[in-house]
């Protein structure tokens, strides 16, 4: 999936809390399988995973389990 596709797949998810939207307006840098989110949210960093048929976000501060979800599409 390239980036363009991922952060329209992100702008369109209607997702609890508007996470998705805010994901897709940061700036991005290149990690293996995807993309992590240049800046923090209260400390919370994002990271984009992508996966058969769409993205896997996984967000959390430093050291906590983060927490997972599925945007597909």
């Amino acid at each position: 999936m390239t980036e363009p596709k991922a952060r329209r797949l992100l702008r369109n998810w209607p997702g609890v809390g508007q996470f998705e939207g805010w994901i897709s307006e940061q700036d991005w840098q290149v990690a293996p399988g995807g993309w992590t989110v240049v800046d923090k949210l209260h400390g919370w960093r994002f990271r984009i995973a992508v996966i058969p048929g769409g993205l896997q976000i996984a967000a959390g501060k430093p050291g906590d389990t983060p927490a997972m979800w599925v945007v597909t599409g």
